[in-house]
């Protein structure tokens, strides 16, 4: 993977590669809050040039999400920045949290939770 654009927030990376596909990477022990969550997605649209791809969020080192950020990412006041969302846990339980707040909350676009990066990436090239 050639990256081709990268936007550091304040608790994560932001990029985007040859194949179209936003990746979000959390910092180790991120601890994300609405205004990151702002910062976010704000980096997505910029880093998409204004055009919707597919998102793969890495969740996988991630120390915590506020709330208040979980409600901002599936809130439809948002901008929409992405054609589909791939979040990917690193452990049983996150899986089933993860799980939970899909089901709780559904989100306006599609999204997927994987343990496994390459399921996660096949998944979004069907939103390319």
């Amino acid at each position: 993977m050639i990256k081709s654009a990268e936007i550091k927030t304040s608790v994560s990376t932001v990029s985007i590669a040859d194949d179209g596909i936003v990746r979000v990477v959390v910092d180790p022990e991120g601890e994300e809050t609405l205004k990151n969550a702002e910062e976010v997605i704000a980096a997505i649209a910029k880093i998409g040039e204004g055009r919707l791809h597919p998102v793969l969020v890495d969740t996988r080192s991630m120390k915590s999400i506020e709330v208040e950020a979980r409600k901002y990412y599936a809130s439809d006041e948002r901008p929409r920045v992405g054609s589909a969302v791939a979040l990917l846990v690193g452990s049983t339980v996150s899986m089933v949290i993860g799980n939970f707040w899909l089901t709780i909350n559904k989100p306006s676009y599609p999204s997927h939770i994987f343990s496994s990066e390459e399921s996660a990436l096949e998944w979004l090239k069907g939103y390319s």
